[in-house]
């Protein structure tokens, strides 16, 4: 119940508080029109909501005009519609249950009344829903670790142009270092919203087109849901939201690479729990071996496959780096991805907001990315957990 929206139709704004402010209270999550010309502009460009509560005495439009037109579009039509307002005669009834009211409720209420008449209009349109189809689901790949300044964030995001290359489709990205993201400048992406700004409008609860307009473009082949753009508002991405955005994201692509902060957090732990692959990013030396291996560790104790961890050895420094041969020993595992050291394509990266794939194309940086995305496309095709054509 408490992800169920009801908009409230009111030309009263005292009244339309009141109303909002009892639905509220029950769990509901409540939106004010002010007219009718408002609802319906609400109804045509927003999320649809559960119920609706409509006012018949309104200037220009009034309930029943509006109940009718609401009824008259096939997608609205089925939305629960109670009338709430002063006239109780009866032909006044009658015409709002013609006008394809399914209840009427007269001023002044007794919000006990009110709330119980809109339980049983809900659950009556819950049990009339068809069953859910299946929906398609893209593979989720995120990148952590606990190694700071191992260029988590760059092996993002040429990982995500990578793959949109072989798939030759858009891919979804999303940074969740929310307090420190910087994967809009590595994939030299300007965003007009942020991720803490979906969630503190929209919760946990919102459709794909809500999430449309969110999503910044790039030049590569990659939409970006970008971070909070300042640390302040952090808190407002919490694990559920997070969770919830992941959960839409990868309805949207094919494929979703997350970028995430270097530390075990609620909001990181959520987030690791249904990725299809987490890439534990490090570098070729002591303190980033032992980094890795603690956070290996820690994944396997919280359950996470060993074939869903992938260790991904990033060469950000130009002096001897350990050998692929001994962080393999140390870690007892295999590295997946090893990136050399390539100072003027990591430059350009880092200074101009140039991908290595993009800008270095041909250095042997950019081709171990490029070769992994497509081993990575290769895995979850043949394991059937990529479903193509997401994209519209």
């Amino acid at each position: 119940m408490a992800s169920e929206r009801i908009l409230v139709v009111e030309d009263t704004p005292s009244v339309a508080k009141l109303v909002a402010t009892h639905l509220e209270a029950a769990g509901y999550h409540a939106e004010i029109a002010l007219s009718g010309p408002e609802a319906l502009q609400r109804l045509a460009t927003g999320p649809l909501p559960d119920l609706i509560l409509i006012d018949i005495m309104m200037p220009g439009m009034d309930g029943f005009e509006l109940t009718s037109r609401i009824r008259s579009d096939p997608r609205t039509a089925q939305l629960p519609i109670i009338m709430l307002t002063a006239r109780d005669a009866v032909e006044d009834k009658v015409r709002g249950f013609e006008a394809g009211a399914d209840d009427y409720v007269t001023k002044p209420f007794e919000a006990a009344e009110l709330l119980a008449r809109i339980r049983v209009l809900l659950g009556r349109s819950r049990a009339q829903r068809p069953p859910a189809e299946e929906v398609p689901s893209g593979a989720v790949i995120a990148c952590f670790g606990l190694r700071g300044g191992a260029g988590r964030t760059v092996v993002a995001a040429n990982l995500a142009i990578g793959l949109a290359e072989v798939c030759r489709t858009i891919v979804g990205a999303c940074d969740l270092a929310v307090e420190s993201g910087h994967l809009a400048l590595a994939l030299d992406a300007r965003p007009a919203h942020s991720i803490d700004e979906l969630i503190a409008r929209y919760g946990v609860a919102f459709e794909q087109d809500v999430l449309e307009a969110y999503l910044a473009r790039t030049d590569f082949g990659v939409q970006l849901l970008g971070a909070p753009r300042s640390p302040a508002s952090a808190p407002l991405v919490s694990p559920e939201g997070a969770r919830a955005v992941v959960s839409q994201v990868r309805r949207r692509f094919p494929y979703v690479v997350i970028d995430m902060a270097p530390t075990f957090s609620e909001l990181t732990l959520a987030v690791l729990d249904v990725a299809d692959l987490v890439l534990v990013v490090t570098t070729p030396e002591v303190a980033g071996v032992k980094s890795a291996l603690a956070a290996i560790e820690v994944l396997e104790s919280l359950g996470h496959p060993p074939e869903g961890l992938a260790v991904v050895v990033n060469t950000v420094f130009a002096g001897k780096a350990l050998s692929r041969a001994d962080i393999e020993e140390a870690l007892g595992k295999p590295v997946r991805l090893f990136i050399p050291y390539d100072r003027v394509a990591f430059l350009d990266q880092l200074n101009r907001g140039i991908p290595v794939l993009r800008g270095a194309a041909r250095s042997p940086a950019a081709r171990a990315i490029s070769e992994f995305a497509a081993e990575l496309h290769s895995l979850f095709k043949r394991e059937a957990k990529l479903v193509m054509g997401v994209v519209r």
